[in-house]
């Protein structure tokens, strides 16, 4: 891909051969940065993935590069494309339709082929101010559990479904909903999401507790519950809602700082302030 400040290329995009000296690949694509203190959620940055097959650029509305081989297929959400080599032909995913619809997708997902006879590049982006995040799931036998509307891509055989939550307590405390959307596949697939993304890696029994909003990803081998806050003065005046959300290992959860409900009572707030509608 061409460097995120300078003139515009007269050559089609290509993936990066190296990142910069202040960053090297990691074995799972982009870096985990420790965060401060020592914790044991990371961070996940920008970076290359360790077989070259994608990139992330961007420190936010970021822009995902793949790297597609002869006859390769990619699915992604309808808009997202950026720009593409004359060899991909762009066409539209039909399949599991209703099963899409349910999880919080749009219907249609585009779909892009590698028509040509030689490796070729395909840019994304999403279609709001958001960060990708790979989601390794040849690590993950069991799929993710989603949150509902963050897929971006997804390469190979991956799948978009969903799940009901008949658990009263989680479906209207959790943050979640009583649908799930599910994610698997054996290869590696993206989502969309706002904020500095974190990532952690339960071992068996760990609990971690979380607000509801910040819950973007994790293992289907996890289980996510949910907690009450405090006491009545807690849940009505610290801010925290009635129930925060539990997630306890084994498995990897990814985290978001942001959302956009979060973004659009923002920007509803605003836009009330200024005295429009």
């Amino acid at each position: 891909l061409p460097r995120q400040v300078g003139v515009a290329r007269r050559r089609p995009l290509l993936l990066p051969s190296r990142m910069s000296e202040s960053h090297s690949p990691g074995e799972d694509g982009p870096l985990l940065k420790q965060a401060a203190g020592g914790a044991a959620v990371q961070e996940v940055l920008p970076g290359v993935s360790s077989k070259g097959r994608y990139c992330i650029l961007g420190p936010d509305v970021q822009v995902l590069g793949l790297l597609l081989t002869p006859g390769e297929t990619v699915i992604a959400e309808a808009g997202s494309m950026m720009s593409m080599d004359p060899a991909v032909k762009p066409s539209i995913d039909c399949a599991s339709v209703t099963s899409r619809c349910c999880s919080g997708e749009g219907c249609y997902f585009a779909s892009f082929t590698n028509g040509g006879g030689s490796n070729t590049v395909l840019s994304l982006t999403p279609n709001y101010p958001a960060k990708v995040v790979p989601l390794d799931l040849s690590s993950a036998p069991e799929g993710y559990y989603t949150k509902s509307g963050s897929f971006l891509a997804g390469l190979s055989d991956t799948k978009v479904s969903f799940e009901y939550d008949c658990t009263c307590s989680r479906a209207c405390c959790g943050g979640q909903g009583c649908v799930r959307q599910t994610v698997d596949g054996t290869d590696v697939a993206f989502l969309g999401a706002m904020g500095t993304i974190m990532v952690k890696d339960l071992s068996a029994g760990e609990t971690l507790l979380i607000d509801t909003d910040v819950l973007l990803a994790w293992e289907r081998t996890a289980d996510m519950g949910v907690r009450r806050t405090g006491d009545i003065f807690t849940m009505c005046c610290a801010g925290e809602g009635f129930a925060n959300t539990t997630v306890t290992g084994p498995g990897r959860v990814y985290l978001q700082t942001y959302d956009i409900p979060r973004f659009q009572r923002a920007m509803r707030m605003y836009v009330l302030s200024m005295g429009r509608f």
